[in-house]
C-alpha cells in the first residue's frame, strides 16, 4: 500500500500537469483561436475558475506568448523520454544516469536528445559496473575524494562565525521581502501555506540587472582539459577571504526527489543577495519534514557526497569579464562568482 508521502507527491504531480495544460490550452485559445477576455472567463468558468483569476491568466498570456506551452511541451517530451528510457534499460535503470545523460548533452532538440540516449545506452550499461566497483572502494580512498583541495576550500565556508543559517523557505522569504530593492507585488502566491509561507505571501520582484556568468565562456569545469584547477583555486581562496567582512547565509535543498537518488546541495552566498536565495530554493525542493524523511531514508549511491555552491553575485575580475563558474565535478562542489539569475515565481 502507497505512503501518504507517495500519494501526496503523485497528487502535486498531476495538479502541476493539469494546471500546465490548463494554461497551455489558453495560450493557444488566445494566440491561435483568437480568443478575447471573454472568451477565458467562459472557458475557466467550467473549470471552477473566478474571473479575477481570468483576468490575471489572459495579461500574462497576453505578455509572454507560447510561455505556458513551452513548459508543458517541455514537461511530455521528457516524460515520454523517461518513459522509454525506462523500457530501454530494463533493469538497469537509474534515473541518476538518466539525468546525466540529459545534462551531459546540454542544449539540444529532443530528437538529437533521443537518439544520443539510444546510441550511448550500451556504453551508460558499462558505467553502472564502474559504480558498483566504486561502493568497494576502501574507506581511504574513498575520503580522499572529500577532501580534495577545492572542496576543502569551498566546504570549511559554510563552518564560518559569519554564516547565518536559513532553515526554511518562509525564512528565505522575509529575508526576501526585506531586502533592499525588493518589490513587493499585490499579487498573491498560490496556496502559501502549502509551501509553509503566510496566508496573504505576495509575489517578489527584484531588478538584479543584466544576466552575467550564465554562458559557455565563463564556465570551467576541472575536468575538461586546459583547465588551470591551481589558478583558480587561488581565485576561489581570494573570494571566500574578502567576505570574511561580509554576513553570509548558508541554505540546503533536496535533489533528486527520488528514492533511489537523493542530494543535499548547500549555498552560501553573501547578506544584499536574498532574492537569488529565495529564488534558489523555489528552483529546487525546500526542506520539510516529508521530504526529510524521503532523504532519510533514500538509498545511497556509490561515493557521491553532499553538493556545496559558494556565490558572490558581485564578484569581479579583470579575466573573468563574463564573470566565472567553476565546476569540481570529482567532488560536488562548485563557485559562481557574478552569476545574475533570474526565476519566475509561481
Amino acid at each position: 500500500m502507497p505512503k501518504d508521502g507517495d500519494i501526496y507527491q503523485q497528487m502535486n504531480m498531476e495538479m502541476y500537469e493539469y494546471n500546465l495544460a490548463l494554461c497551455s490550452r489558453v495560450d493557444l485559445g488566445v494566440h491561435y483561436e483568437g480568443w478575447k477576455k471573454k472568451d477565458v472567463r467562459a472557458y475557466l468558468r467550467s473549470f471552477g475558475m473566478d474571473d479575477s483569476q481570468a483576468d490575471e491568466l489572459f495579461q500574462m498570456i497576453i505578455e509572454n506568448p507560447a510561455n505556458y506551452l513551452s513548459y508543458y511541451i517541455g514537461y511530455q517530451e521528457f516524460h515520454e523520454l523517461l518513459t522509454d528510457y525506462k523500457k530501454m534499460a530494463g533493469n538497469k535503470y537509474s534515473l541518476k544516469a538518466y539525468h546525466t545523460e540529459i545534462l551531459d548533452a546540454g542544449p539540444c532538440s529532443f530528437d538529437i536528445l533521443r537518439r544520443r540516449i539510444e546510441s550511448n545506452l550500451h556504453e551508460w550499461r558499462s558505467n553502472l559496473c564502474q559504480q558498483k566497483l566504486i561502493t568497494h572502494m576502501k574507506k581511504s580512498e574513498k575520503e580522499s575524494l572529500d577532501f580534495q583541495k577545492t572542496r576543502s576550500i569551498i566546504e570549511a565556508a559554510f563552518y564560518g562565525n559569519n554564516v547565518v543559517e536559513v532553515t526554511d523557505l518562509k525564512q528565505a522569504y522575509e529575508l526576501a521581502k526585506n531586502s533592499p530593492g525588493t518589490i513587493v507585488t499585490d499579487m498573491p502566491v498560490y496556496k502559501p501555506e502549502a509551501i509553509g509561507l503566510d496566508e496573504g505571501s505576495k509575489v517578489l520582484l527584484f531588478n538584479d540587472g543584466s544576466v552575467t556568468g550564465r554562458c559557455a565562456a565563463a564556465r570551467r569545469i576541472s575536468s575538461e582539459p586546459g583547465v588551470d584547477t591551481n589558478d583558480l583555486d587561488l581565485k576561489l581562496m581570494d573570494a571566500i577571504y574578502d567576505t570574511r567582512w561580509t554576513t553570509m547565509y548558508h541554505a540546503q535543498v533536496y535533489i533528486g526527489l527520488d528514492p533511489e537518488f537523493m542530494v543535499k546541495a548547500h549555498l552560501l552566498i553573501p547578506e544584499g543577495e536574498e532574492n537569488i536565495l529565495y529564488s534558489w530554493m523555489l528552483n529546487f525542493q525546500y526542506m520539510n519534514p516529508e521530504y526529510n524523511e524521503m532523504y532519510k531514508n533514500s538509498q545511497p549511491v556509490a561515493d557521491e557526497t553532499d553538493i556545496y555552491i559558494f556565490s558572490d553575485p558581485q564578484w569581479t575580475h579583470e579575466e573573468h569579464p563574463l564573470g566565472l563558474t567553476y565546476f569540481n565535478t570529482d567532488t560536488n562542489c562548485c563557485t559562481w562568482y557574478e552569476i545574475l539569475w533570474r526565476t519566475q515565481e509561481r
